[in-house]
């Protein structure tokens, strides 16, 4: 054992090294222990695995060494702080010790140290973080503190904010709340004030239809304009009776007072002048103005006991009461002549011949005298009466008889020709006055005891020549019209509309219209006060009245509607039921009806025609002839060149106007009742009763489509409308159904089932989003064209036959079996305008169309005629035209403002200005077509081709004397026109040098004969 431990000791191996350690015992012993390691080198040198070891750890090893020497340089002075590990180097020494290094004493001193630095440092920075945190502590409580008051005070100023703010709140809901009060009760004084405007409005419209009733037109009209102004906007009921009060007969125009009293008037065939005479002279006014045109200055110191205006305005002659006769140019007031050896006492009467070239003359010395007025020399006289004569007049048969009348109880016809009385009528009666009825078959007198009365003349020409004189006889039928006080006199009498109207003004103040066909009194105007009438004249049309008299000391001169003014123009139209529509140029009319032959009125062959008519003189200008049957519908297409008319023949034909020729386009199996061109004019849609719904071509080219609806067959249909822009197209009938449908497919798009039993009337708006539609049972219901009901007309007591919308769609206008034409507001639903036939028994209105402008509406009449009504069916429309046409008299007495309760007058006594709205202004009437005038190109048109004779005279019938010309020959006018027997003559020369005289127009057929032709 020795042996090895001494080899593996041995100096060249040093795997072992011995020791030995004496140990001293309690006992004083000693022993030896030997220890036998491994040495250190003989590891490093022979111990791989050692080697491995070392390898593996040395980092440790190295960080082992920096410990090392880093605690030996503590150690070495004095164990300096300085020198002690921080940070990182401790932290690492620390993990190093803790890992297992292998550190001596003093390593792990100095790393201990080293901890125990690092700690009394942190232990500072501790307390040191600890005494801020303190410090901190206390400032964040001071701080809470400072932050609390400041919340406690935020919150205070907050919650005085809040307070404010609510004060302020309720300061405003306070404020709004009187505001909304405020606003209330002024909304609350406005209804109140627009329902008493509202009430008074309708207490005035009250107060105006019953002075209308007491006979005070000028009263009625104020009074109904008023009413209109009190209210913004009126009750439709207002705008009614304005309309009824302004288009009821009365007082058209007030003339300036021409003096105290007036003693004669005249007025001239075309309504143009108005003259007065006074004891100042006379006056000439322009009639419709009222401005002064002319003033006549009198050549004697004796006052104009009588006056006239010759029949085309341009002059003027007077009668004196001294027998003088002068006359004057009526556009000057110069005075031309003087007529010679005239009356010796007050010239009572003065009346022109038909064509102006003679004067007849009645005085109060017993003489009836016929003038030339070119010379102013005498043609003949008579003195049959005995006594004074106050009325003489040309018979309207024939200018060479004159009627007479006098204080003598004598009416007497003398022929002018042989000398000679034809006719002598011994009355019972002082005549005052003298009118001839229109077609001579009877002389009106008015007289003492306010008696006015009708005298059949019985007179024939070819009788009065042959006979040199006749006994005096008392007529039969004698008719008496009753009205004026027994107490006064009737000193003016006259004849109106075509003799069916008998007019009478008297010394009682009142001027009284009669209707002839049953001497019932019609209607009463009165003057203010107690004025007296003196006189008066009446309009070649008897549609107006000039009267003159005087009234508390003054003179007045007044013109009057004596017939409604809503009326423009009626003409004859046809014999029988017509249709009509107005054309694009809006002064013609077209309008198909039947046209009865007087000798075989029962041929329904004949006379079924359509006509264009010109609406300023109503003439025929063109006839269209070819229906077998009643024509039943018509219409134009929108340039006017052409027409289309469905007729109870089935067939639908197309006319080119100018040319009055006409093609038959399609065929029905039943009676077509309704036609429609489409806006572009290639087409027109025609329906029939048979159910048959049919677009044809208006070339003649065919059927393009025909309308079906796929739940089976329409059986009828009465009614159809076509939108304006053409796409849309209704029907409807018998069925109760009402048919939309598509134009261009001819598609059914909708049906609409109408509760008030058949449909008779359809009418499109002009948006064409909704309809009208007018019931058998006089319903009218507003839809859409979605199919939804929008609204109901109620008013109608009878089936209705037209409905239609005003061109600005805010109106509806209906008419019916009733006799009324009404105008419906759409929003309100209430009638605005109503005219009615009820004066005439029997007649109907049978279509209506409007006119572009939607101021006028044209009717076709039951009996075949054609009437034009004005419409305006808006307020201000209504306005413009009462302002314009009537005598609207502010009312300006405050006692009677305060009665009326209207806004009072001021303090200074004035009443307030009446502001009437902006008014619109209205179109002119229509412009005649017929301008024929000297040196013009005319044509001969009779209308049906016949040929026109060409007379030696005007008047003369004497056929072996005249010469006839083909339709269509072409004439200069040299000469006229003259009024002789019922006709208009023009004197006229052919291109192949024919002269003589052509009747422009033939009454009986209602024929213009000479037609104007433009150059080319």
């Amino acid at each position: 054992m020795q042996e090895i431990v001494d080899r593996l000791t041995a100096p060249d191996s040093r795997l072992l090294v011995t020791s030995r350690e004496i140990r001293t015992h309690a006992n004083q012993t000693a022993s030896t222990t030997v220890w036998v390691e491994v040495g250190h080198e003989a590891l490093i040198r022979e111990w791989a695995r050692f080697q491995s070891w070392v390898e593996d750890d040395m980092e440790n090893l190295r960080l082992g060494a920096e410990l090392l020497k880093s605690a030996a340089d503590w150690d070495s002075t004095q164990r300096d702080a300085a020198y002690l590990l921080t940070g990182t180097r401790l932290a690492r020494a620390e993990d190093w010790l803790e890992s297992g290094g292998d550190a001596n004493a003093l390593q792990r001193a100095f790393i201990r140290a080293s901890v125990e630095l690092r700690e009394r440092t942190e232990e500072t920075q501790r307390e040191q973080a600890e005494r801020e945190l303190t410090l901190q502590r206390r400032s964040a409580q001071r701080l809470r503190m400072f932050v609390g008051v400041l919340l406690l005070a935020l919150v205070v100023t907050a919650g005085l904010v809040l307070f404010a703010f609510s004060e302020r709140d309720r300061a405003d809901g306070n404020a709004q709340l009187a505001a909304t009060n405020a606003a209330a009760a002024e909304a609350n004084a406005q209804r109140a004030q627009a329902n008493f405007a509202q009430a008074n409005s309708f207490a005035l419209s009250a107060l105006a239809n019953r002075a209308l009733g007491d006979g005070d037109s000028q009263l009625a009209v104020s009074l109904g304009v008023e009413a209109n102004l009190v209210a913004s906007p009126p009750p439709p009921q207002s705008s009614l009776t304005l309309a009824e009060v302004a288009f009821a007969p009365g007082v058209r125009r007030a003339y300036a007072s021409p003096g105290t009293t007036i003693s004669a008037v005249a007025l001239s065939a075309d309504e143009r002048l108005a003259a007065a005479a006074s004891p100042d002279g006379v006056t000439v006014f322009d009639a419709s103005s009222g401005e002064i045109v002319a003033t006549l200055a009198l050549t004697t110191s004796s006052g104009i006991s009588a006056l006239a205006i010759n029949p085309d305005g341009t002059r003027i002659v007077t009668g004196s009461e001294s027998g003088a006769i002068s006359l004057w140019d009526a556009t000057t007031g110069a005075l031309m002549f003087e007529f010679t050896r005239a009356h010796n006492r007050a010239v009572n009467s003065l009346s022109f011949s038909s064509d102006h070239a003679k004067l007849v003359s009645a005085g109060s010395d017993n003489r009836v005298v016929v003038w030339d007025v070119a010379s102013g020399s005498p043609i003949t006289e008579h003195t049959l009466h005995r006594g004074s004569v106050t009325g003489a007049r040309f018979w309207p048969q024939d200018d060479r008889i004159v009627v007479s009348a006098g204080r003598d109880s004598a009416i007497i016809a003398y022929d002018t020709v042989t000398n000679a009385a034809i006719r002598t009528l011994s009355t019972n009666m002082v005549h005052l006055s003298l009118a001839l009825r229109p077609d001579g078959l009877e002389a009106l007198t008015g007289g003492d005891g306010g008696r006015v009365q009708t005298w059949p003349l019985d007179l024939d020409l070819q009788q009065a020549q042959q006979q040199q004189s006749v006994q005096p006889v008392i007529p039969l039928g004698v008719a008496t019209y009753t009205g004026h006080t027994t107490t006064t006199p009737s000193v003016a009498v006259a004849y109106a509309d075509d003799g069916r109207l008998v007019i009478s003004a008297g010394a009682d103040g009142q001027l009284l219209v009669w209707d002839t066909a049953t001497t019932t009194l019609l209607r009463s105007f009165t003057v203010p006060g107690t004025g007296e009438f003196t006189s008066l004249a009446v309009s070649a049309d008897g549609d107006q009245v000039l009267s003159g008299g005087a009234s508390a000391g003054a003179a007045f001169l007044r013109l009057w509607d004596v017939t409604s003014a809503a009326i423009m123009i009626d003409m004859p139209g046809h014999t029988g039921r017509a249709v009509a529509v107005f054309r694009p140029d809006g002064r013609t009319i077209l309008s198909g009806g039947r046209d009865d032959d007087p000798e075989n009125p029962d041929d329904d062959q004949q006379g079924n025609n359509l006509r264009v008519f010109d609406i300023a003189t109503g003439r025929t200008v063109q006839q269209l002839t070819g229906h077998t049957n009643l024509v039943g519908a018509v219409d134009v297409s929108p340039d006017g060149r052409y027409a289309v008319s469905g007729s109870f023949d089935n067939t639908v034909r197309v006319w080119d106007i100018a040319a009055g020729t006409g093609i038959q386009v399609g065929t029905h199996t039943n009676q077509v009742i309704g036609v429609r061109f489409t806006p572009d004019g290639y087409a027109v849609i025609a329906v029939s009763r048979g159910g048959q719904i049919m677009m044809w071509h208006a070339n003649g080219d065919g059927l393009i489509r025909q309308f079906i609806d796929p739940a089976g067959d329409i059986t009828s249909v009465q009614a159809l409308a076509l939108s304006a822009d053409g796409s849309l197209l209704l029907t409807g009938g018998d069925e109760s159904i009402v048919r939309l449908w598509d134009v261009a497919t001819g598609d059914l798009l909708e049906t609409v089932t109408i509760e008030d039993r058949a449909v008779r009337a359809l009418g499109f708006h002009p948006d064409g989003t909704h309809f009208v539609v007018g019931s058998v049972n006089g319903s009218l219901t507003l839809w859409s064209t979605d199919g939804d009901s929008t609204g109901r007309l109620t008013g109608h007591s009878r089936a209705i036959i037209t409905a239609e919308y005003t061109p600005d769609g805010m109106h509806v206008l209906s008419t019916s079996f009733d006799g009324t034409l009404r105008v419906w507001d759409i929003v309100s639903g209430f009638e605005v305008r109503r005219f009615d036939t009820n004066d005439e028994p029997g007649v109907t209105i049978q279509t209506a169309d409007i006119s572009s402008d939607g101021q006028l509406v044209l009717t076709a009449l039951s009996d075949g005629r054609l009437r034009i009504w004005r419409l305006y069916p808006t307020l201000e429309s209504l306005l413009a035209w009462t302002v314009a046409n009537r005598v609207v008299t502010p009312l300006t007495d405050c006692t009677i403002r305060e009665q009326f309760q209207l806004e009072p007058c001021d303090a200074n006594g004035q009443p307030p200005a009446q502001n009437l709205p902006p008014l619109p202004p209205l179109n002119p009437p229509p412009q005649s077509v017929i301008t024929l005038e000297i040196g013009g190109h005319a044509v001969i048109n009779t209308t049906n081709g016949t040929r026109q004779f060409v007379r030696p005279a005007p008047g003369n019938f004497d056929n072996e004397a005249s010469t006839l010309v083909d339709d269509g020959t072409r004439v200069v006018l040299q000469s006229g026109p003259v009024l002789s027997a019922g006709f208009w003559w023009w004197e006229v020369e052919t291109e192949t040098g024919v002269k003589g005289w052509v009747a422009e127009y033939i009454p009986a057929e209602n024929i213009q004969s000479l037609a104007t032709m433009t150059e080319g």
